[in-house]
């Protein structure tokens, strides 16, 4: 109840609502309460730390930035490939249809969302399925949005950039030249919590990645390494 508070702590952003509470305390003949200004943690960019960016996936609960560990291109060590050559979600024969976004990574994989007519927001294909070309292509040329450029065993800083690009533009064709296998992971770092990532696991199947703060962590520690 009202009269069990006894200090209001605030941010300089929450300030004004405590100076209101303060008031309608005093309309009700209430005790006005002393309020404690905590300041906020800044991040890198000089944002201060909110649920809003956690949610968006930019951030954890500590401000670290998830992006940090894609502003070099990244060529991933053998310890590191052996590790996303594991199964990274959940083996799966129909997508989740969450609430979030569904990204589709592979064109073995976006050749049978488009087979079933199951929706996605964004696909990231190479035009290439086991490293080997194919026809017809799985999305026509003249419906590419975005193209990107992306060495194998690596994550560039240009294929980071475009993901990001697509998301926030809401484009849904990404080419890549070269491979776009590991887009999947990028994807993991720079998309909003809720989303789904759609892969394929060469022999096994179709896999979901849920994107959760765990699962966020975890891959940004696995590329610090």
């Amino acid at each position: 109840s009202a009269d069990t508070v006894d200090v209001l702590c605030v941010s300089s952003e929450t300030k004004k609502t405590a100076d209101q509470i303060n008031k309608k305390r005093q309309e009700a003949s209430l005790q006005v309460l002393p309020i404690i200004e905590v300041p906020l943690l800044t991040l890198a960019t000089g944002e201060p730390l909110s649920s809003t960016l956690i949610r968006q996936g930019v951030v954890n609960r500590v401000g670290t930035l998830y992006e940090s560990a894609l502003e070099k291109t990244l060529v991933l060590t053998k310890e590191q490939r052996a590790f996303f050559a594991e199964l990274q979600g959940e083996l799966i024969k129909k997508p989740m249809a969450g609430n979030g976004l569904q990204l589709v990574v592979g064109d073995s994989s976006l050749q049978k969302f488009l087979a079933n007519d199951w929706h996605f927001d964004l696909a990231v294909f190479d035009y290439q399925i086991g490293r080997e070309p194919y026809e017809p292509p799985v999305i026509a040329k003249d419906k590419i949005d975005l193209i990107a450029t992306n060495p194998a065993g690596a994550i560039s800083t240009h294929l980071t950039s475009v993901l990001k690009t697509a998301l926030q533009k809401k484009m849904r064709n990404v080419f890549v030249e070269g491979e776009e296998d590991l887009a999947a992971v990028a994807l993991v770092l720079i998309a909003p919590l809720g989303t789904e990532i759609y892969y394929g696991q060469p022999g096994v199947g179709l896999v979901c990645i849920q994107l959760t703060e765990e699962k966020k962590n975890k891959i940004y520690k696995i590329l610090l390494q």
